[in-house]
């Protein structure tokens, strides 16, 4: 998969980057289980994805929802697409889920709050936002 991969935010508990995939592709990629608890969040393009034997269809107006383990595949229908790549930590997951370790999966649909906040976010990240801004704006986004 070619593409280019901004990383905005890296540290122990969030990630946050910017990823455009050049695939184009149109099959399904070959199996393999979510190495990380983290959120999609497309901007541009669609992207089917299968995860452990559901089909879903991934657009702007969704996340989803990657949980540590689950059985993924992906298909680019259109071609390339940009997405925000979120990626939290086992820790940073249950606090927001206040303790809680059992993660929602699937799809989310968003709403209009959230993509205001995605794109300020990005906004934020693009013009070199300070860190510790970024993580916490990153996880309140994430919850």
């Amino acid at each position: 998969m070619a593409g280019d991969r901004q990383v905005h935010r890296c540290d122990d508990d969030v990630l946050l980057a910017d990823v455009r995939c050049g695939s184009t592709a149109r099959g399904w990629s070959p199996v393999r289980p979510a190495p990380v608890f983290g959120l999609v969040l497309l901007r541009d393009g669609v992207l089917r994805g299968r995860v452990d034997g559901v089909e879903y269809v991934l657009d702007a107006a969704t996340v989803y929802v990657e949980r540590l383990g689950a059985e993924q595949q992906f298909a680019h229908p259109l071609g390339p697409d940009a997405f925000t790549g979120i990626v939290l930590s086992e820790p940073r997951v249950a606090q927001l889920l206040g303790g809680d370790p059992t993660v929602p999966e699937g799809v989310v649909m968003v709403t209009p709050e959230l993509a205001l906040a995605h794109r300020l976010l990005l906004s934020r990240a693009h013009r070199g936002g300070d860190a510790f801004e970024l993580g916490e704006h990153t996880a309140r986004l994430a919850a």
